[in-house]
């Protein structure tokens, strides 16, 4: 296998490459912001010729000039050659760009050739060269705001604001920039720049001021009609960050000294100015509420009516609400530090001791969970809606006596027919500290004597004539047993069954009794219908009429009523089911005594077309 191989010369020529080479970066030593710099470089071909004496050309690519400064690289000058660069050759170039007006400190100068990667060179590390280049501020201004005036309140609609404010420049020049924008700008809080504020006016200022220099400018500023709310005044000069300062605008804005009030109106401020009660505070008892309502606004109420909400709460700021007991309809304006008095009687809660508070809120109304709300269509109260609310000092409330209704005995019959009426007699003492006073309603149930199956209410009776503490009274009512029911049952009486009486703690649960005889409800005779004979063909052809006679007797002990109907179906098992044919139905002749029957001789059935087989 050693002569498997043959081998032969090939002589390949070096391909001959460019290697570009950026050299001699000529840039001032120092320079001004917002000054013009002009840059020359030389950019040389390097590359090899090829052994066959071919000369490497090179036809297009981007040079690029940057500023760079704490390793990050800004671009500003981008020179695209287009015409061959013979190896050996060069070429020096000019690029003019200006400083940006922010940038200062030392800088490196970079010049690349061939930026872009565009040509195929082997050395790519000689493609970029630099200089130093220090960059120095120019004087700049420094804008501040001072000496922002506007009226504590306004009262008209709409709201002309007078206002005035002085900008200053503390920076070390005029800048370059002549003009720039002030802004006006109200805002709810004392936070400039959030969401809430609101641009009023911008005001253009042409012409630059020196260093220490300052201008005062004043301005009456229209609000949109119907405006109202507390604001906070600021003005910001250079609004659109037009100036450079050198990353000092920290200071160009600054506030009023006082919160501008703005209204169309003077406005009223309803406070509840006391509260105080009149009796002894007891559960489920009266009491009288008495308060005094104050305008401690600067003008007359807007409306001429409104009400005031009165409710019972566990806390000392009305929250918790135990009870809301009624409104209060005041009517007439009330001017500026003028006085009315209100009183209602109430009833308060049954059952509940300890300290409560008496809450009245004006022109407006409270809701469940305790917050008052003021009305919108009440008078207008500008931005004090916050203290339309008072609360008493602690009521002390005792709990009253309550009555106590227990149902002593309950007498029944001891049988019974279904549907039947019985006679249930039933005695309720009193046995509370108070007296019942009011109407109640005592029910009567039959009960199931072994609990199974679910009690029927048999009826219901109202009580309106009072008991005192310790008296009882004794009643008895007929009632109709339901039908279709036998066997054992009770019965079950339930006084002050809808709980319309009140009845504190343990004495809600002790108003039932149970029967301890039963009442044996036994069925009514009933007729007992039965088909005795039927009579029919033993064959019939399918889509024909075929006649049935049959017989009809009364088995039962009572005589029939009414009248019903017989039915005939057509069966192929002989057990009446759902899949059975339905093929005729007659009429019953008359009403059976017992022992009696009837006979149907002249039956006419419909054979089904499709039916077959033995029915």
């Amino acid at each position: 296998e050693v002569n498997n191989i043959r081998a032969a010369h090939l002589y390949i020529d070096a391909v001959p490459f460019g290697d570009i080479v950026t050299s001699d970066v000529v840039a001032p030593d120092q320079a001004v912001h917002g000054a013009s710099i002009e840059v020359r470089y030389k950019v040389t071909n390097k590359g090899s010729n090829t052994t066959r004496g071919d000369v490497a050309s090179l036809n297009s690519w981007t040079d690029k000039v940057y500023l760079l400064k704490n390793g990050v690289l800004r671009q500003f000058v981008s020179n695209v050659k287009s015409e061959p660069l013979l190896a050996g050759e060069s070429y020096t170039a000019n690029a003019d760009f200006v400083v940006p007006i922010e940038f200062s400190g030392e800088y490196a100068l970079v010049v690349v050739s061939d930026a872009t990667s565009a040509l195929d060179e082997r050395n790519r590390g000689n493609n970029s060269a630099s200089t130093n280049i220090s960059i120095n501020l120019a004087p700049y201004s420094d804008l501040t705001v001072s000496q922002v005036t506007a009226p504590a309140r306004v009262i008209d609609d709409p709201a002309p604001i007078d206002l005035s404010w002085t900008v200053t420049n503390q920076g070390t020049g005029s800048g370059s920039t002549s003009a720039w924008t002030d802004r006006v700008i109200l805002s709810t809080d004392n936070t400039y720049g959030n969401a809430d504020d609101i641009v009023v006016g911008e005001y253009r200022h042409e012409g630059a001021i020196g260093a220490g220099e300052s201008y005062t400018r004043s301005e009456r500023i229209l609000l949109a009609p119907r405006s109202t709310g507390s604001y906070q005044v600021f003005v910001v000069s250079d609004a659109r960050n037009e100036v450079f300062e050198n990353f000092s605008e920290s200071n160009n804005f600054a506030r009023s000294t006082q919160t501008l009030e703005v209204m169309p109106i003077p406005y009223a401020d309803l406070q509840v100015q006391s509260i105080t009660t009149q009796g002894s505070a007891a559960s489920g008892r009266p009491l009288s509420i008495s308060w005094v309502v104050v305008n401690n606004g600067i003008g007359i109420t807007s409306a001429d009516s409104w009400s005031d909400d009165v409710w019972l709460s566990s806390n000392p700021d009305g929250t918790d609400v135990v009870t809301k007991f009624a409104s209060a309809n005041h009517i007439g304006q009330l001017a500026v530090g003028g006085l009315y008095t209100r009183s209602i009687n109430v009833t308060l809660p049954d059952g509940i001791t300890g300290n409560y508070y008496i809450n009245v809120g004006v022109n407006g109304r409270i809701s469940d969970n305790g917050r008052f709300n003021v009305s919108t269509g009440g008078p207008f109260e500008f931005s004090f809606i916050n203290n339309n609310k008072g609360s008493s000092v602690a009521v002390p409330v005792t709990l009253s006596s309550s009555p106590d209704l227990v149902v002593e005995t309950v007498a029944t019959p001891s049988i019974a027919g279904e549907g039947a009426l019985i006679d249930v007699s039933w005695t309720v003492v009193n046995q509370g500290d108070a007296a019942a006073i009011g109407l109640w309603v005592d029910t009567i149930m039959l009960v199931p004597a072994n609990n199974v199956g679910k009690a029927v209410t048999l009826g219901t009776f109202t009580y309106d004539r009072g008991v005192e503490s310790g008296i009882r009274y004794s009643r008895t009512e007929q009632v109709r047993l339901p039908s279709k029911i036998e066997g054992l049952y009770r019965i079950q009486v339930i006084t002050n069954a809808g709980s319309q009486l009140y009845e504190y703690g343990a004495a809600r649960n002790n108003n039932t009794l149970l029967s301890t005889d039963t009442i044996e409800v036994s069925l009514n005779d009933r007729p007992d219908l039965r088909v005795t004979a039927v009579l029919v063909p033993d064959h019939v052809t399918a889509g024909t009429s075929a006649g049935i006679r049959y017989t009809v007797s009364n088995q039962g002990p009572t005589a029939t009523s009414g009248r019903w109907v017989d039915k005939v179906y057509l069966s192929l098992d002989g057990n009446l089911s759902a899949d059975d044919q339905f093929v005729g139905q007659f009429e019953n002749g008359a009403s059976l005594a017992p022992s009696e029957s009837y006979a149907n001789e002249t039956g006419m059935v419909n054979i089904p077309i499709r039916y077959r087989g033995d029915a």
